[in-house]
């Protein structure tokens, strides 16, 4: 088996213990029933194929670990600096940390394509693309995870970093078309409250007030304690200042005066 990848010596293993087991049953048959042989088989089968799926997640998520590490890994330009307390890969220059991370990447997303880990190498390897200047390949790259990735945390942060690249751009009604792609389908930990704020924003530049109070008014009503509340008051009383008369009078006796 020389020469051979783990992923091929796990292929065969699978494969010569199922031969194995189905062989055994064929010189057993007399004594076997047919029945009750097929329902070993298959049992058989599927604790090995479920043996098999562990050890291909295990082999993916060594591979992302790698890659993480060498994005996030130190770029060393002195010789007389101190890399005592330095783990993982070093590198001479950010250029240098950028291609061996991008390679490590796009290792994981060919090998291990449609796993929720393939997605976050791919989402990687868009904000590498990012780094290294091709915004173009980088969008593509997010629009694709944006429309159709999971896990669903994957799919929101394409589109929350396409939003904020359309919003930069001016171009509105792209970034609200983004933002709400969060907002329809948004993940248990995702800051939707940000996002609501975003919305709101961009429908106001785009001279949208009544869209951009909908939003601000959600954004207090759904999170009243989030940090991104107060602006959205602060711009209710500036697009609609009778919000806050209507609020005063509320809190005021039928004469005018305070309760």
């Amino acid at each position: 088996m020389a020469g051979l990848t783990r992923k091929e010596i796990q292929k065969d293993q699978f494969r010569s213990v199922l031969t194995d087991v189905y062989e055994w049953l064929l010189d057993n048959s007399k004594y076997v029933g047919g029945a009750f042989a097929l329902v070993v088989l298959l049992a058989v089968g599927g604790f090995l194929w479920g043996q098999y799926r562990n050890a291909q997640e295990q082999e993916a998520q060594d591979a992302f670990s790698a890659a993480m590490e060498a994005f996030h890994g130190p770029v060393v330009t002195d010789e007389s600096t101190d890399t005592a307390g330095l783990r993982g890969p070093r590198f001479s220059s950010e250029e240098e940390r950028d291609s061996h991370a991008l390679a490590a990447f796009q290792e994981v997303s060919d090998k291990h394509s449609g796993s929720s880990v393939g997605s976050w190498a791919q989402l990687y390897t868009a904000l590498i693309r990012f780094r290294q200047g091709e915004d173009e390949e980088a969008k593509k790259i997010l629009e694709e995870l944006s429309a159709d990735a999971s896990p669903q945390e994957v799919s929101n942060l394409a589109s929350q970093r396409l939003c904020e690249d359309a919003e930069q751009a001016g171009a509105y009604e792209q970034a609200i078309s983004f933002c709400m792609r969060i907002i329809d389908a948004p993940a248990a930990s995702f800051p939707v409250a940000g996002i609501l704020l975003r919305l709101a924003q961009s429908h106001e530049k785009n001279g949208d007030s009544e869209a951009a109070l909908d939003f601000y008014r959600r954004l207090n009503s759904e999170y009243p304690s989030a940090p991104e509340a107060r602006t959205a008051s602060q711009k209710i009383a500036e697009l609609a200042p009778q919000d806050e008369e209507g609020e005063s009078a509320d809190s005021s006796s039928p004469d005018g005066q305070p309760s």
